[in-house]
């Protein structure tokens, strides 16, 4: 999944899914793919779903990606939920906190969100 057009077309397939999905329990809701922000609660609106796509590659030893997000590689290719987290440990490997479905709110405005 290299390809800048396979990922382009890989994100936006997703964005419509996810769209879809959501607009049906809360309407008005939107879906961006931009790059992941950190906003203070007060500006956290409710129905905005952000789901960016990151590069196996570019994720570094103690990174952390919440989801909605996409993690891909030349191998592998690794979708996080609402709330699930992946990490990336001292042996090269990636761990990941599932959320059990059900548990994870309805998501308000969080997205992908990097800290290493």
């Amino acid at each position: 999944m290299s390809d800048y057009r396979a990922i382009a077309a890989a994100t936006q397939t997703l964005q419509n899914l996810l769209l879809e999905a959501i607009r049906e329990a809360v309407p008005g809701a939107t879906v961006k793919t931009g790059p992941p922000e950190v906003r203070p609660p007060e500006e956290v609106g409710e129905g905005l779903i952000n789901i960016f796509l990151f590069k196996v590659e570019n994720l570094e030893l103690g990174a952390r990606v919440e989801g909605p997000a996409v993690v891909a590689g030349d191998t592998t290719t690794i979708l996080l939920d609402v709330g699930d987290v992946l990490s990336c440990d001292e042996e090269d490997s990636f761990l990941i906190e599932v959320v059990p479905a059900g548990a994870a709110a309805t998501p308000a405005g969080s997205g992908a969100e990097v800290a290493s």
